[in-house]
C-alpha cells in the first residue's frame, strides 16, 4: 500500500573493494608471464637433457679409458694401446724407474699389462702392473737381494721386435702373442721369452737375444753359441793343418839325417 521498497545493494560493492571482482576495464590486459605448468615442464626437461649429457660423457669417457679397454679385451697385439708396442713399454718402464723400487729382476708383458717384480737398494720387494693407461698398482712381495738392473738396461724394442718376428715366421696374427718375459736373476745373458695362445703346440714358444734378435725355438743354440763354435772349429782346423805341415818338415829333415845329432835337430827345429 506504501509501494515497493527499492533493493538495497549487494554488500560486496559497500566494501572498499575487498574480494571485489571487478570485470577488465577495456585496453588493459591481465596478468602476464607463462603458466607455472609450462615453467615445470621446462625445468624437467632441461634438468633430464642435462643429465643425459652427463651420462653420455661418463659413458664416452669409460669407453674410452685405456685401462677400461684393456679389461674388456679390447687391447691385443701391437694395437696402438698394447703395452707390446715399443712406445707404451718404454712409458711403462720409466713409471717404474721413478718408482721407490727401480730395480727389475723380472718383466712380464702383454698387450694389456705389464707385470714387473722389482726391489728398491735395500731389498724390498714390489709387484708392480701397469695398465694401458699407465696406473700403476703396487703390492708388497717380501724382500730378497735378487739380481736386478735399472730400467734403461733393458731394451723396450725386443718384445715387438719379437711379436713381428714371430708373426711372420709362423703367419699368425701378433693377436696370438699372450707374452712376452724376461728375467735378470739368473746367471748368463738375460733372453727373451714369447708365448703364443694359439697355433700348434711346436710354434708356441720362442726365444730370442735380448735385443729381441736371433729369434730360434728354446733348446736352440743362439746365434752366437753357433758363431762361437764355428769359431773353435776353424781354429781346430788350422791347428790340424799345422800340425801336418810340421809332420811333414820333420819327417822330410829326419830323412836326411845321417846321425843321431841331426834327427835331434829335426825334431827340435820342427816343434809341434
Amino acid at each position: 500500500m506504501f509501494g515497493r521498497l527499492k533493493e538495497s545493494p549487494p554488500a560486496q560493492s559497500l566494501v572498499g573493494g575487498t574480494g571485489a571482482t571487478t570485470a577488465p576495464v577495456e585496453g588493459e590486459s591481465g596478468p602476464s608471464g607463462p603458466p607455472e605448468g609450462l615453467i615445470l615442464l621446462v625445468f624437467v626437461v632441461l634438468t633430464l637433457a642435462a643429465s643425459a649429457f652427463v651420462l653420455t660423457r661418463a659413458a664416452d669417457k669409460l669407453e674410452r679409458d685405456p685401462a677400461q679397454k684393456a679389461s674388456r679385451g679390447e687391447v691385443k697385439g701391437l694395437d696402438e694401446l698394447s703395452m707390446l708396442r715399443t712406445a707404451n713399454l718404454k712409458r711403462a718402464l720409466a713409471k717404474v724407474d721413478s718408482s721407490s723400487s727401480p730395480l727389475i729382476s723380472n718383466l712380464r708383458v702383454s698387450a694389456a699389462r705389464v707385470d714387473v717384480t722389482a726391489r728398491d737398494n735395500d731389498g724390498a720387494r714390489k709387484l708392480l702392473s701397469i695398465d694401458p693407461g699407465l696406473n700403476v698398482t703396487t703390492r708388497d712381495f717380501g724382500v730378497g737381494e735378487d739380481q736386478a738392473v735399472r730400467s734403461e738396461r733393458i731394451n723396450a724394442a725386443a718384445p715387438e721386435r719379437m711379436a713381428r718376428a714371430v708373426a711372420e715366421r709362423t703367419g699368425l696374427s701378433p693377436d696370438a702373442v699372450d707374452y712376452v718375459t724376461t728375467s735378470f736373476s739368473g746367471s748368463g745373458m738375460p733372453t727373451w721369452y714369447l708365448a703364443l695362445n694359439q697355433g700348434p703346440a711346436r710354434v708356441r714358444g720362442w726365444i730370442a737375444a735380448p735385443d729381441g734378435s736371433d729369434l730360434r725355438k728354446p733348446g736352440e743354440l743362439s746365434q752366437a753359441q753357433k758363431d762361437e763354435n764355428d769359431r773353435r772349429r776353424r781354429q781346430f782346423e788350422a791347428e790340424q793343418r799345422r800340425i801336418k805341415r810340421v809332420l811333414a818338415r820333420r819327417r822330410a829333415c829326419l830323412i836326411k839325417a845321417r846321425d843321431v845329432y841331426a834327427a835331434s835337430r829335426c825334431v827340435q827345429e820342427n816343434p809341434l
